[in-house]
């Protein structure tokens, strides 16, 4: 199964993404893109979908996370 998310805020904001997961349970973080600038994880936390975009999630930036 898969499931649309979309990221809201940071480097990363607009970005439409389809991931591995439950449609009606998504991850609560999404941290699996890197930063070209500065090579840390960006940190996205699910959030309700305050639209009518359907089965699109939501999911706020939350900063950097190093990857070491």
């Amino acid at each position: 199964m898969s499931v649309g998310i979309q990221f809201v805020g940071g480097p990363a904001d607009g970005t439409l993404l389809v991931i591995p997961g439950d449609p009606m349970d998504p991850p609560k973080v999404y941290d699996e893109i890197i930063s070209a600038q500065t090579g840390c994880r960006l940190a996205y936390r699910r959030t309700v979908n305050p639209g009518d975009d359907g089965p699109l999630w939501h999911y706020v930036y939350e900063g950097e996370e190093p990857t070491a």
